[in-house]
């Protein structure tokens, strides 16, 4: 088990000669690892995955709550190591619009612990640059289904606005069919091949918020459409509690069938650690 430290900042180090401050540069410059904040379990905990199983498909969580298993498409999703112990890495594929290819993700079943009317969804991830121009969307996580409107269906992705700048859109629907495709956009790009803090907020009678490193994002109302799947400006003030569509990790879901993860597009290109999902708003805070 690796350090989970509350409120504390964890890094596990292998054991060589070379002296301390040494070594920790080498491996930051190696890594490019931010250190922050490691998941703990608390009270607002419902299911906090560190990804730390030595091998094989399912991933479990270590919150004392019943959340359920998951599990991963072995062996196109592999292990690695993140910030705060075990990682999965998800390699891109096919963008939404795009010829399909062989896409990896994580699934985790749908649960009755997942109907939350507020919480806050965490992870870690590290973004592969991307290649190629025009439509590109990297799946983070969603709970997705097509031609639904049921509220609380979500997903949240990175997204190549058209000044080529990548940024965050969390889709949030609440259920009227004029705004289901309105999305929380970012402002601030962000960048690649670092490990970031990803944060969203929901529920509570207040509007969405998305925060990275700790830091709360300033949204985007004049973007319009991005990548042709997302309208920027989105305010719902909605739980997911009447969603009841499994996790999809690493790609998005919005075109399977209700009840199904996939079809899955728009794969990572990048790796997570340390998904909480939890039943109160963290305000981006650990």
């Amino acid at each position: 088990m690796p350090p989970v430290l509350k409120g504390r900042r964890a890094l596990r180090l292998p054991t060589l000669s070379l002296p301390a401050v040494s070594l920790l540069a080498l491996l930051l410059a190696a890594c490019q690892l931010d250190l922050g904040i490691c998941p703990t379990v608390d009270d607002s905990t419902v299911a906090l995955y560190l990804f730390d199983e030595k091998s094989g498909a399912e991933v479990h969580s270590v919150a004392p709550t019943g959340a359920p298993d998951g599990h991963c498409t072995w062996p196109i999703v592999t292990r690695t190591v993140g910030p705060c112990g075990g990682a999965l890495h998800i390699p891109a594929s096919a963008s939404i619009g795009q010829t399909p290819t062989e896409t990896g993700y994580i699934v985790i079943p749908s649960h009755p612990l997942w109907r939350l009317d507020q919480g806050a969804v965490e992870l870690w991830v590290r973004f592969e640059a991307l290649t190629g121009s025009g439509v590109q969307v990297q799946g983070i996580l969603s709970r997705d289904a097509k031609s639904e409107l049921d509220p609380g269906h979500l997903f949240l992705a990175r997204v190549r606005r058209a000044d080529g700048a990548n940024v965050l859109a969390l889709r949030l629907q609440d259920g009227d069919a004029a705004t289901t495709d309105q999305s929380l956009c970012t402002v601030q790009p962000i960048s690649e091949k670092i490990w970031h803090r990803i944060g969203i907020d929901f529920g509570g009678g207040r509007a969405p918020e998305i925060f990275v490193d700790g830091e709360l994002q300033a949204s985007d109302t004049t973007s319009g459409t991005i990548a042709g799947l997302v309208i920027c400006g989105t305010t719902a003030a909605v739980g997911i509690a009447g969603n009841d569509e499994p996790w999809v990790l690493g790609a998005l879901d919005v075109s399977s069938d209700r009840g199904s993860p996939t079809p899955v597009s728009a794969g990572l290109g990048g790796t997570i650690a340390g998904l909480r999902i939890s039943s109160t708003r963290r305000g981006g805070g650990g």
